[in-house]
C-alpha cells in the first residue's frame, strides 16, 4: 500500500495527523501511544486515564494546534500549543507573538507548553525565532524543540501498531530521518528536497574553503516542487554595509541560488542581491529589487551593475539586462544531472567559488 504520508505533505496535513494523534488518548488501540506522545512533547508524566476531558482546536489566533486537557478529575488544567513546520522555517516573529498570546490566557507558566515541533532540520532562521520567542520567559516557559533527531527516536521505538495511520505516519518519520542521514544513491533528477540538502550539507558545505569565503547558506521548497539552495557572500562594501547592527539601516549580500524542478535533469544557477534596509519608522525590509531599496536606490542600482560587470567575465553564463524594474535575477546558468553525485557536487563547488570570486571582485572595484 502506498503510504499516505508521501502525499500529504503539507503542514496542514500534519497538523491533522498530530491532532488525530492526541485526540486518540482514549482509544484501546493507540491510546497508549498518544499518553507516551503526550508526555514526549510537554516533560509531563501523564499515566493512563489522567486525562479526563481534552480539545483541540486548529488554526485559533493563527496557532497551528492549541490542546487543551483536564487531569485529575478536573482539577487540573493544561494548554499545549504546537507550531507545526515540515520543510519552512519560522518567521516574523511568530514564536514571539504566540507567546504574549499566551500571556493573556489564564493558565500559569506550569500549565501550559510551548511547542515547536519540525519533521527537519532546524535551520538558521528557527534557531533565530527560538531564542527571540524565549526571550525574557523562565526556563520552564520555553518553547520546547523537536527535529527529525528526536521524532524519530520516539516514533522508531513504537512496533506495528493495529493503526494504519499511525503505522504509516512512523514509516513516513523513518524515510524522512533515513534521507537526513544519507546521500541518496537515486539518480539525482530523482531527488527530493531532503535529498538535496543532505547532499550539499555533507558534500558542498564541508569543501568550501570557509577562511577565503564568508557566507551563511539557507534552503527553502517552494510550491512543493522547486528546491532552492542559496549561498550567501556576506559582502564587504562601506556603502551598503551601513553601520550594521541589530537596527542595521542597510546591508546587501549577493548570492548564487541552485535551483532543482521536481523531475528535471538539471540545476538552474541563479545570482541575485538581496537587499536589507530598515524604513523611516526602524522596521526592518529587504528585497531582491534594487529599485525597491529606499532610501539608498542609488547604491543598490550601483552595487548590482558592478556585480553584473563581473559576472560577464564569467564563460558560459546568461547575464541579464536588468532594464526591466521588475528583475529580481542578474544571471543563469545550468548544470546538467547527468554524471554521478560526486562529479556534480565537484561542479557546484567550483561554481560556488567562482562566483564568490567575482562578487569579491565587484566589491573591490
Amino acid at each position: 500500500m502506498k503510504n499516505l504520508f508521501n502525499y500529504a505533505t503539507k503542514e496542514l496535513s500534519q497538523d491533522a495527523f498530530l491532532s488525530w494523534f492526541i485526540a486518540n488518548y482514549d482509544d484501546k488501540k493507540i491510546g497508549k501511544y498518544s499518553y507516551d506522545f503526550i508526555n514526549f512533547l510537554t516533560g509531563c508524566n501523564f499515566l493512563n486515564g489522567d486525562i479526563k476531558k481534552l480539545k483541540i482546536t486548529q488554526q485559533e489566533h493563527n496557532m497551528d494546534i492549541i490542546v487543551d486537557l483536564w487531569v485529575r478529575d478536573n482539577e487540573e488544567h493544561y494548554v499545549i500549543v504546537i507550531e507545526d513546520k515540515t520543510t519552512s522555517s519560522a518567521h516574523s516573529g511568530q514564536l514571539k507573538k504566540y507567546a504574549k498570546e499566551m500571556d493573556k490566557w489564564e493558565e500559569d507558566a506550569e500549565h501550559r507548553r510551548k511547542v515547536f515541533y519540525k519533521v527537519g532540520k532546524l535551520s538558521e532562521e528557527d534557531k533565530k525565532e527560538l531564542v527571540i520567542g524565549n526571550e525574557g520567559y523562565q526556563e520552564n516557559d520555553r518553547w520546547i524543540e523537536f527535529d527529525i533527531n528526536n521524532i524519530y527516536e520516539f516514533f522508531s521505538k513504537i512496533d506495528e501498531t493495529e493503526s494504519e495511520i499511525l503505522n504509516q505516519y512512523i514509516e513516513h518519520i523513518v524515510s524522512i530521518y533515513n534521507d537526513y542521514s544519507s546521500i541518496s544513491k537515486k539518480p539525482m533528477k530523482e531527488w527530493n528536497f531532503i535529498n538535496f540538502q543532505t547532499f550539499f550539507e555533507k558534500n558542498i558545505i564541508p569543501t568550501i574553503p570557509n577562511k577565503e569565503i564568508d557566507f551563511h547558506y539557507e534552503t527553502w521548497l517552494y510550491q512543493g516542487r522547486l528546491v532552492s539552495l542559496a549561498f550567501y557572500r556576506h559582502s564587504q562594501n562601506e556603502k551598503l554595509n551601513k553601520g550594521v547592527t541589530n537596527k542595521y539601516p542597510l546591508f546587501a549580500y549577493p548570492l548564487v541560488e541552485f535551483v532543482h524542478r521536481t523531475g528535471s535533469d538539471k540545476l538552474i544557477v541563479n545570482t541575485h542581491i538581496t537587499y536589507h534596509w530598515c524604513d523611516e519608522n526602524g522596521a526592518e525590509k529587504w528585497s531582491w529589487k534594487y529599485n525597491k531599496c529606499t532610501p539608498y536606490k542609488e547604491e543598490a542600482k550601483e552595487y548590482m551593475q558592478a556585480i553584473i560587470t563581473s559576472l560577464k567575465k564569467i564563460p558560459n553564463i546568461k547575464v541579464r539586462k536588468m532594464n526591466n524594474l521588475r528583475d529580481q535575477t542578474i544571471s543563469v546558468e545550468e548544470i546538467k544531472l547527468d554524471a554521478n553525485s560526486d562529479d556534480i557536487g565537484r561542479t557546484v563547488l567550483q561554481k560556488i567559488i567562482i562566483y564568490f570570486s567575482a562578487f569579491k571582485e565587484s566589491e573591490e572595484n
